[in-house]
């Protein structure tokens, strides 16, 4: 199921953005880059590719990093080494996976709010019905992420690699070239942490890169 699932995520991520290519001629002079709780557009900005489009980008860069997490959280727990971690990278696969969804499908309500250019009475309902699974995706995930590294941390030595402070660069990035492993668990917090000194490291630092580019010219295009 896992290529039907990607292929879902790719749909809805870039449907909207090829909606709006087909609508950009139609589109008011004005479109609204943020709305309120009411869901009435309270700032505006001139009809251009960077405010029309820059929503379109993040969400895609939100999806591939999204699409790399769960795919490397399903390639670790099919070779995880114990019980204990495969459920653990399970816990983190079962909430990114509909996660990924719910982001795609909020940014295309936003997307569809830009052709309208005023308050519609869809917009606000389907923006909170969005935030409310995010939060509530959220909360459940840091749950069941809280039991199964306690489990985790149970079952392991406590001198484990991601637990070591000569395996960590300014006492936050887990760098151990000695490490197979690309995902490892979190010494502090809940969750995983990607290891530096993998090859892979590099395919998510240029993802991360065009994200925050693209959020940046963002705040400061529109």
């Amino acid at each position: 199921m896992r290529p039907v699932w990607h292929a879902l995520a790719a749909v809805m991520t870039v449907g909207p953005v090829l909606w709006l290519i087909a609508v950009y001629p139609d589109l008011p002079a004005r479109v609204p880059v943020h709305w309120n709780i009411h869901g009435d557009p309270d700032r505006w900005a001139a009809k251009s590719l960077a405010s029309v489009f820059l929503v379109g980008i993040i969400s895609i860069w939100v999806q591939l990093l999204m699409g790399l997490l769960i795919h490397d959280s399903d390639t670790a727990r099919e070779r995880a080494s114990s019980a204990s971690l495969r459920h653990s990278l399970d816990t983190m696969y079962q909430l990114l996976q509909p996660m990924r969804f719910v982001l795609a499908a909020m940014m295309a309500v936003i997307m569809m709010g830009l052709k309208a250019g005023k308050a519609e009475p869809w917009f606000s309902p389907a923006m909170m019905v969005c935030t409310a699974a995010l939060m509530g995706g959220a909360l459940i995930g840091v749950y069941r992420g809280w039991k199964a590294q306690n489990a985790y941390e149970a079952s392991i030595p406590s001198d484990a690699p991601e637990f070591r402070d000569e395996n960590y660069r300014l006492g936050v990035i887990y760098y151990n070239p000695n490490d197979a492993n690309f995902l490892v668990h979190k010494r502090v917090g809940i969750g995983f942490t990607i290891n530096a000194a993998h090859r892979r490291a590099w395919v998510y630092l240029l993802v991360m890169v065009g994200l925050l580019s693209t959020t940046l010219g963002a705040v400061f295009l529109i």
